[in-house]
């Protein structure tokens, strides 16, 4: 799954980001055909948790639990400079929105989700740094943190449909519970409440951002 992960990153991104350089520019929205600062690093960082969350499953497949532990104080300041850049990042989307192809009546829907997926993120990392000593609960909550910030690279792959990115966390997260019934005979706490958050966050940010106080905030930062 790992590697799924890596892979669905690369492909989302290809276009905007990894291959811009051979596919070019010119079929992209005018505010992506120069890239920002900020949107390369959050690219490089973004990029680097999924590298990193690679190759933290490899060294626990291979018992190298030492350095996985290691590994893990880097992963920890990895994932607070994601969010920090993220941040920052998604603000800087509002008054870019019309030149990077989102349109103002979507505007709402895509700042709010984003945000969703940095809340639950974050909360899942932190509860799977929290219970690191656990490694049932602390690998099924660092899967479904790097999973619940897959969205956006889903909704940029080829031909997908809108919100193809919540359809996709639902499989997977369907696909986890038969996992553990298979493998353990019962749903691990982890993947119900885990599941829940990196579900439902984006959906509730959608929803707030739609509210008036929402639109208000969305107003401002333009």
């Amino acid at each position: 799954m790992s590697t799924a992960l890596l892979a669905i990153v690369v492909a989302g991104f290809a276009r905007t980001f990894f291959l811009r350089e051979y596919l070019g520019t010119a079929h992209l929205p005018p505010g992506l055909q120069a890239l920002p600062l900020h949107l390369y690093l959050h690219g490089t960082v973004l990029t680097a948790w999924f590298l990193l969350f690679f190759a933290q499953t490899v060294l626990v497949a291979s018992h190298r639990i030492r350095l996985h532990r290691r590994l893990g104080v880097a992963g920890a300041a990895l994932a607070a400079l994601l969010v920090v850049v993220a941040v920052i990042v998604t603000i800087r989307s509002v008054p870019r929105s019309p030149s990077n192809g989102t349109s103002l009546a979507d505007l709402p829907v895509v700042f709010g989700s984003s945000l969703g997926f940095l809340v639950s993120f974050s909360l899942l990392v932190a509860m799977g740094i929290h219970f690191r000593r656990r490694s049932e609960t602390h690998k099924r909550l660092m899967f479904l943190a790097s999973f619940s910030i897959i969205g956006p690279a889903v909704g940029r792959l080829p031909n997908v449909f809108p919100g193809v990115g919540l359809v996709v966390l639902l499989s997977v997260w369907i696909a986890l519970i038969v996992y553990d019934l298979i493998s353990n005979r019962r749903v691990h706490r982890a993947t119900i409440w885990g599941g829940l958050l990196a579900l439902l966050a984006p959906v509730l940010g959608a929803i707030l951002a739609l509210s008036p106080p929402g639109r208000a905030l969305i107003h401002a930062l333009g």
